[in-house]
């Protein structure tokens, strides 16, 4: 009995110093991960606060954009109800010296000669001009003169020799 005590102390000796070479080890590996861990934490902490600053943000602008379209609402109102009224007050026969004026007094169109006729808040432009940029300046005051249902452009392009005899 006294040689298996024995042996079993030795056992239990070598046992417990291997165990403490390996509990230094694991005792290295535990603080690492800890650290590890430890740093993910704070990572985290740090990320969910970005998060957290990005969805309030989100939320903000979400406001300021129903807000926005809310004021956006109000004039396309306003727009329809001014157009309503501009349409019940709006003859031929105001359109077309709207029209005929601005046409006349635009220094972009001053040695064309274009003519202008209206029907049914339509209005028809005619004429020969030196180029495209004339045409299209034309047809810009047109459309812009409220009132104006449509503009039929009739204008033609004067080639480059009749232009330049004039």
């Amino acid at each position: 009995m006294h040689v298996a005590r024995r042996w079993f102390l030795a056992t239990a000796l070598a046992a417990t110093v291997a165990v403490g070479c390996s509990t230094d080890e694991r005792q290295a590996e535990l603080e690492a991960a800890s650290a590890e861990l430890a740093e993910a934490r704070a990572e985290r902490q740090e990320m969910l606060e970005r998060v957290a600053e990005r969805r309030a943000a989100a939320e903000a602008a979400a406001q300021e954009l129903a807000a926005a379209e809310a004021e956006l609402a109000a004039v396309d109102e306003r727009l329809t109800a001014a157009v309503h009224r501009v349409d019940e007050h709006a003859t031929d026969g105001l359109l077309f010296r709207s029209v005929q004026r601005q046409l006349l007094e635009d220094a972009a169109l001053e040695d064309v000669a274009i003519a202008a006729s209206v029907e049914n808040g339509v209005v028809t432009l005619a004429g020969i001009v030196a180029n495209a940029d004339q045409r299209d300046r034309a047809l810009e005051i047109a459309n812009a003169t409220p009132g104006v249902v449509r503009v039929e452009e009739r204008i033609q392009i004067a080639p480059a020799d009749v232009s330049a005899q004039e």
